[in-house]
């Protein structure tokens, strides 16, 4: 991963990935090996698109959501966040047809799924959800 992939994905160009985030993402990176960001920094157009709330650790750049293989790999991004530092940790729905429950959610049909670190210091920690 680079740090240009943490850019918003709607061609904005927003990009506030924070220094702490990046080194934690090369931190993991190290025990985990190179990974694909499926979303890093977001404007606050693209996160509503999502049906995310305005208080989103991807907003301001604490945030990033790593593309997921299998359970497997699931398991290793996870393992090598936690010794990387992420206190912030979100392992979404399985590998089935994904229906974002949020009613704000204007995602449709199935999607690869991520696992969602962030270093957000404004949040609570050691927290999986």
């Amino acid at each position: 991963m680079t740090r240009e992939d943490l850019a918003c994905h709607c061609g904005c160009g927003t990009n506030k990935a924070q220094d702490l985030l990046w080194q934690m993402i090369q931190k993991m990176e190290e025990v985990a090996g190179s990974q694909e960001a499926s979303s890093g920094t977001r404007c606050l157009s693209y996160n509503r698109k999502f049906g995310s709330e305005d208080t989103s650790s991807h907003i301001p750049g604490w945030a990033v959501d790593v593309r997921v293989k299998d359970n497997h790999h699931r398991w290793q991004i996870i393992t090598a966040a936690i010794l990387a530092g992420f206190n912030r940790i979100e392992a979404n729905a399985g590998f089935e047809n994904y229906r974002c429950l949020n009613p704000k959610c204007r995602r449709k049909g199935a999607f690869r799924p991520w696992v969602h670190l962030d270093c957000d210091p404004a949040k609570p920690k050691e927290t999986i959800f």
